[in-house]
């Protein structure tokens, strides 16, 4: 009888045994797929990021454009990085996402302000 106990008791350590490195290397799999998902999300938004600061430079510098080609041409940037961060909001940060946004919501409007040392952000 000592015996059958030992053994079931043996067979439901290793029913356990399995299913503890059975489920932790899974995770670990797992967690590496999302690393790789999630950092390249964080670079394409960098890029996104990047590549709208030229655009911001001639909406705030360029005399050419009137307030409603700066307003058109602005939100086209901020609607693009809207998309891609409503896109990847599954692996971006919420706060980096509010934080994005609010940074680049605003920016078609710095080419009006009159006082020269609010433009320039002094």
């Amino acid at each position: 009888m000592l015996t059958a106990v030992i053994g079931f008791l043996g067979v439901l350590l290793g029913i356990f045994l399995n299913e503890y490195f059975r489920r932790r290397n899974r995770i670990e799999l797992y967690s590496k797929e999302v690393f790789r998902k999630r950092l390249s999300v964080y670079e394409e938004l960098h890029e996104k990021i990047q590549s709208s600061y030229a655009i911001a430079q001639d909406v705030m510098r360029n005399p050419v454009h009137s307030n409603e080609q700066r307003h058109a041409i602005w939100s086209n940037v901020v609607l693009n990085i809207a998309a891609f961060t409503d896109k990847h909001g599954l692996y971006l940060n919420e706060n980096l996402i509010v934080h994005c946004m609010t940074m680049l919501i605003g920016i078609e409007d710095i080419y009006s302000h009159e006082n020269p040392e609010e433009r320039e952000g002094r």
